[in-house]
């Protein structure tokens, strides 16, 4: 048995066929940049230990983020479009380095990604005769964040137990093809929904921002998946 889990753009993903031709797919277009070097301890972003989200930071389709972790700060843009990323994760930087949140910086270089928001949703199947795909090689991915690695913890548990039940009934070939439903009655809901969040984001803006209790809703919903209404 074979599982992929080598990314979008991973082999095993392209020997089964899936993602020929990417630009058939609705990719997230993002920049992000990781610092653990210099004086970052001393940065608000790692004291307060919040991350912060701009939600169509410069009207964008797409957001800003910045994360603290225990060996460094994250910061970058995604977006729908690729065009002008450059420029918004520059004044993302800007912005957040004059209030304190990161430290300078020296000559980093922000990496570029891109990520198959919500494509196991469109794909006929995850999986080939004795080979299941899982993460962003089966196309798991949420379409708020752009993350994948809750949907890879959940394909994977899947992944796993399709294939222990395959094993210690004898019948593999009889089990792999219930990966897709599986999948789809366990988390499938959570890309779904992830999807419908992020494309009314913008109409839901002004009265997510206008309650506490609402923008806390909308928080759990964007970044973790769960149902706001």
């Amino acid at each position: 048995v074979l599982v992929g889990a080598d990314g979008v753009g991973g082999t095993v993903a392209r020997q089964m066929g899936i993602y020929e031709s990417l630009e058939d797919y609705p990719l997230v277009h993002g920049l992000n940049l990781y610092i653990s070097e210099g004086d970052w301890r001393s940065c608000r972003l790692f004291k307060e230990k919040v991350p912060l989200i701009g939600l169509g930071y410069e009207n964008m389709q797409g957001y800003a983020f910045a994360y603290p972790f225990r060996t460094g700060v994250q910061l970058g843009v995604f977006a729908q479009r690729r065009e002008g990323l450059e420029a918004h994760f520059s004044s993302w930087r800007q912005r957040l380095w004059e209030r304190g949140y990161i430290p300078s910086g020296g000559g980093e270089v922000a990496k570029r990604y891109f990520a198959p928001a919500g494509v196991g949703l469109l794909l006929e199947k995850n999986y080939e005769k004795r080979t299941l795909l899982v993460g962003d090689a089966g196309g798991f991915c949420i379409g708020t964040t752009a993350h994948g690695i809750q949907p890879a913890f959940l394909s994977s548990e899947v992944a796993v137990e399709i294939i222990l039940k395959g094993l210690e009934e004898g019948n593999l070939d009889e089990w792999i093809p219930t990966y897709s439903k599986t999948w789809n009655l366990r988390f499938g809901e959570y890309i779904k929904g992830s999807i419908e969040l992020q494309s009314n984001l913008s109409f839901l803006l002004k009265m997510i921002f206008k309650d506490e209790r609402i923008c806390a809703r909308y928080a759990q919903g964007f970044l973790f998946g769960k149902k706001v209404i």
